[in-house]
C-alpha cells in the first residue's frame, strides 16, 4: 500500500516533495521510537544546511507532511538522491539488526566472491530484485565478516555490477557463459540488462544466440607406423619402429564468430612452442599426433608432428590439457558449441555415442 502511495506522488509532485513523502513513509513504517530517533539523527547529521526543527528530539509524521506545502530544506532540494541513499542504508541497517550503521562503500559477498561498491550502484534499478534487497524491502543475510551475502553465481555478478556502474555491457571476446548471465539478470530482474542481452542475441552475426547457424564436424583417426634411427651410443644407431595415431577434424560452420571462437579454444604444441590454429572464413581444419611413450620427443618434433591442447585450461598445466584422441576433442567442442546455443541434430554412425562419432551436425535456430 505504501509503495502505491509513493508511486502516485511520484507522478504528481516535485522531486523534493517526493523525498518528504519518502521520509514520512519511513517514519510510519518504523516499529519503535528508537528507530524513529535513529532516522531523525541521520537526517540532521553532517549537514551544513540542516533545517531547524522546533522539536529537536522527534520529527513527527505531521511535521514531515507539512514540508510538502511549506518547502524542503535547501540540502534536500540540492541533492535529494543523497538523502534517499542515506535513509536506505539506515533502513537496511535497522532491518538487519545492526545498530552501528552501514556506510558507503558497501561490501557484498556473492557466492564467495567479494565485491565493494556503493548503494547508488546497487539501487540503480530500484524496481529490480537487487534494488529491493538494498532498499530494505527484502531481508539480507550476512556472512561471518558482516558483509551482505547473496547466494548466486559470484563470477557472473561482476558483469552485472559493471553494467549497473556504466549502463554498458562489456564482455570479454571469449565470453561463453551468456546463458548463465541471462539467468542471473533474470533472477535480479534488471530489465535494462535483460533487454541488452536480448538485443545482442538478436543481432545478425553476433554468434551468441538468436542467429541461425549450421555446424558440421567430421573427425577421423588413422594409425601409422613410424620408422626412425635411435642413437644408442656414439656412432651406434638402432632402427626402431613405433605406431602413432594421426587425428584430424574438419569443422564447417555458417557462423564466422563461432569458427573464431573454436580456433581460439585450441592450440598446437611443438616442443615448447604454442601456435593457434588459423581458421578459414567458415571452416577450421585440425590435425594432431599425440607423442606415444616409446617415441622420443625429438623424433616427434623432427617428423613435424604437433600435439593439440585446450587453450582455456592452460592455467592447470604448462602446455594446457593435451587432447589424446578424438573423444576428448569432441567433448571440448561440444562444451563450446552447446554454450553458444547449438543443439545436436545428427550423430553417426552410432547416435547413442556422440563422443565417439565420426560425423556430427548441430543447428542453432
Amino acid at each position: 500500500m505504501h509503495i502505491q502511495v509513493f508511486k502516485t506522488v511520484l507522478n504528481t509532485h516535485s522531486q523534493a516533495q517526493c523525498v518528504c513523502v519518502f521520509i514520512s513513509m519511513l517514519f510510519t513504517l518504523s516499529d519503535c521510537e528508537q528507530n524513529k530517533t535513529s532516522l531523525m539523527q541521520l537526517l540532521s547529521a553532517d549537514r551544513t544546511h540542516t533545517h531547524t526543527h522546533t522539536q529537536t528530539h522527534t520529527l513527527t509524521h505531521t511535521h514531515t507532511l507539512t514540508h510538502i506545502n511549506t518547502g524542503c530544506p535547501s540540502w534536500i532540494k540540492k541533492d535529494p538522491q543523497v538523502l534517499i541513499n542515506s535513509v536506505c542504508l539506515k533502513m537496511l541497517n535497522l532491518r538487519n539488526g545492526d545498530s552501528d550503521g552501514v556506510i558507503d562503500p558497501v561490501c557484498v559477498n556473492v557466492g564467495g566472491e567479494l565485491y565493494t561498491t556503493t548503494l547508488d550502484t546497487l539501487t540503480r534499478c530500484r524496481d529490480s530484485m537487487l534494488g529491493a534487497m538494498f532498499t530494505g524491502q527484502i531481508p539480507l543475510l550476512r556472512d561471518r565478516h558482516g558483509n551482505f551475502f547473496i547466494d548466486r553465481d559470484g563470477k557472473t555478478f561482476r558483469h552485472i555490477l559493471n553494467f549497473l556502474r556504466c549502463s554498458s555491457l562489456d564482455l570479454p571476446a571469449d565470453f561463453t557463459e551468456l546463458t548463465l548471465l541471462r539467468r542471473e539478470a533474470d533472477f535480479f530482474q534488471i530489465r535494462p540488462l535483460m533487454e541488452e542481452l536480448d538485443r545482442r542475441g538478436a543481432e545478425p552475426g553476433s554468434g551468441r544466440g538468436g542467429e541461425g547457424a549450421l555446424l558440421c564436424v567430421e573427425v577421423d583417426s588413422v594409425e601409422r607406423v613410424l620408422h626412425f634411427n635411435y642413437k644408442r651410443k656414439p656412432e651406434s644407431y638402432e632402427l626402431c619402429s613405433c605406431a602413432v595415431r594421426v587425428h584430424s577434424a574438419h569443422i564447417f560452420c555458417t557462423s564466422h564468430t563461432l569458427i573464431q571462437l573454436l580456433s581460439s579454444s585450441f592450440s598446437y604444441w611443438t616442443g615448447s612452442v604454442s601456435v593457434v590454429p588459423q581458421p578459414g572464413r567458415m571452416d577450421l581444419k585440425l590435425e594432431w599426433v599425440p607423442c606415444p611413450p616409446e617415441l622420443p620427443r625429438e623424433q616427434h618434433i623432427r617428423h613435424g608432428f604437433q600435439e593439440l591442447s585446450v587453450t582455456h585450461h592452460s592455467e592447470h598445466s604448462e602446455h594446457g590439457i593435451s587432447l589424446s584422441d578424438t573423444r576428448s576433442f569432441m567433448a571440448e567442442l561440444l562444451r563450446v558449441v552447446l554454450a553458444e546455443g547449438f543443439r545436436i541434430d545428427l550423430v553417426s554412425p552410432d547416435p547413442s555415442d556422440v563422443l565417439n562419432c565420426h560425423h556430427l551436425r548441430c543447428v542453432r535456430y
